[in-house]
């Protein structure tokens, strides 16, 4: 681990393009920026960078669904993270969820004020969507017992 780095560690990673998963390197510096590569003695020139200042939010351990993607089975929702950037959206597992975690941690030591998905949020968002639901359906049932009435 280099010495500043706030996590260095493995994940696997959903490539951009090719939906394909690959086992790389990733380390997270104090100032945000994530390398990766194929080992840690790769990072000098990594395959890939980007930086957690950009970041729009964080996917918790435990509520990432990878939308739209096949995960492995050893995906499992406890070791999903994803980092959405405005032009994508970096979906990894890890090998344990401590090290899920690690790495979330990590990056909201980076960057403190960026938005992280919480179990809870998505259950709150998903129960205000219930609630309004229901009070749209129970006014169009007020409406059609009105207009019969009225007939």
């Amino acid at each position: 681990m280099s010495r500043n780095a706030l996590f260095s560690g493995w994940a696997t990673k959903c490539g951009g393009k090719t939906k394909n998963w690959k086992r790389r390197f990733f380390q997270i510096s104090p100032n945000g920026e994530v390398v990766y590569g194929v080992d840690q003695n790769s990072l000098a020139a990594p395959l890939g960078t980007f930086d957690l200042n950009h970041a729009v939010r964080v996917c918790s351990p435990g509520i990432c669904t990878f939308a739209g993607v096949i995960a492995p089975p050893q995906a499992s929702q406890d070791v999903r993270v994803e980092v959405e950037l405005p032009q994508r959206t970096y979906l990894l597992f890890f090998d344990n969820e401590t090290q899920a975690k690690a790495f979330v941690q990590a990056v909201h030591k980076a960057v403190p004020n960026l938005h992280s998905a919480t179990f809870a949020e998505d259950f709150s968002g998903f129960s205000e969507m219930l609630s309004k639901v229901a009070r749209e359906n129970d006014s169009k049932f007020e409406d059609a017992t009105v207009d019969e009435a009225g007939a």
